[in-house]
């Protein structure tokens, strides 16, 4: 988190502060999904862009788990253009999240937050 977030946040301007961080970085789960990217917008800056590794695991603390499936798919559906590729719907668990790492999870769960759809998760580790 850079300094203008910190600032944001602190005079309670949390909504500003994921879009400042939206526009400012956006990370990848792939070499062709950033290349795509590039391509599409040549004028981004290169280096505030960057592939991540998946770091799924069986008991990841990268998961969110909602009360139903509809309520799953109404956060994926709302999360997935802003996170693009750094979260997915569990194959054994519809009505799990998993995302790539901790950041994308902790970026995922401030867009569900300001849905309003955190009243629906069963669980918030």
């Amino acid at each position: 988190m850079d300094e203008i977030q910190k600032v944001l946040i602190k005079a309670g301007r949390r909504d500003l502060a994921q879009k400042y961080y939206l526009k400012v970085a956006v990370e990848f789960a792939n070499q062709k999904a950033l290349q795509e990217y590039l391509k599409k917008h040549p004028d981004a800056d290169k280096s505030k862009h960057k592939v991540v590794e998946k770091q799924y695991s069986g008991e990841s603390k990268n998961k969110l788990k909602f009360i139903n499936d509809a309520e799953a798919k109404k956060a994926i559906d709302h999360i997935k253009d802003k996170l693009k590729g750094l979260v997915d719907r569990d194959e054994k668990d519809s009505k799990e999240l998993n995302f790539v790492n901790y950041d994308a999870r902790r970026k995922g769960l401030d867009l569900i937050h300001s849905k309003g759809l955190h009243k629906f998760l069963e669980t918030e580790k």
